[in-house]
């Protein structure tokens, strides 16, 4: 669930209003998909909306006529502080998402590669690290000639690390250093999380709105001590 409520903050969806998509053309209606794999599990979750003069409602599927599949799994629809998702998991990472949308006998089909799993080297779990000190993290396999955020992040709520932490857009070649002092904070020791992120996208229909696209991100997260 943590997944789905990552993507009400990233598409923005404001209100409770829901309508189906019964009597839309195609063109009318944007999918966006989020394929969320953070190692215990893989989440796809899915957000139809219909455009309408530079507006979007969330829409749901008709009962009777629509489909909406990945890999062959139907989707569920759930509801999450007022906003509407069509959510579907597997217990291990697949080679390629196929999300298909089927009204009136026509199938839109949005796919998309995931980008590697990898493994944190570094730091060690539950290691403790100095803040005046260079944090070096490491992890493999590197995916060569692409990006990956490379994050060190405070629990929320927490203050015991200024701010939202740091975040360093970096190329994927498995290593990083975050230079002594980067990190700021109360004279506490307190644990944070190294948070290391990739990203793809993919291929959508081109008879959905043009609003629509398609995402997959793995992530990794390795918790540490963080001491003044």
């Amino acid at each position: 669930m943590a997944a789905t409520l990552a993507v009400a903050a990233l598409v923005g969806i404001s209100g409770c209003s829901e309508e189906p998509a019964c009597n839309l053309d195609a063109s009318a209606i944007a999918m966006q998909v989020f394929v969320i794999d953070r190692d215990e599990e893989v989440e796809v979750d899915v957000v139809l909306e219909a455009i309408e003069d530079g507006a979007s409602t969330p829409l749901v599927l008709c009962t009777q006529d629509d489909e909406l599949t990945v890999n062959g799994e139907a989707m569920k629809l759930v509801r999450v502080l007022g906003q509407l998702y069509y959510v579907a998991t597997f217990e291990s990472a697949q080679a390629e998402y196929n999300v298909e949308f089927t009204r009136k006998s026509a199938t839109h089909v949005a796919t998309v590669e995931p980008p590697p799993g990898f493994t944190i080297d570094a730091p060690a779990l539950d290691s403790s690290h100095s803040r005046s000190a260079d944090l070096a993290v490491s992890w493999s396999p590197a995916w060569d000639g692409q990006l990956a955020e490379v994050a060190v992040e405070d629990a929320i709520g927490s203050t015991c690390i200024d701010g939202l932490g740091v975040h360093d857009d970096v190329e994927d070649d498995g290593e990083h250093v975050f230079e002594a002092g980067r990190l700021t904070g109360m004279d506490a020791a307190c644990e944070v999380d190294l948070v290391i992120t990739r990203a793809s996208a993919g291929v959508v229909p081109s008879e959905l709105h043009p609003r629509s696209d398609i995402f997959a991100i793995v992530s990794r997260r390795r918790p540490f001590l963080s001491s003044p």
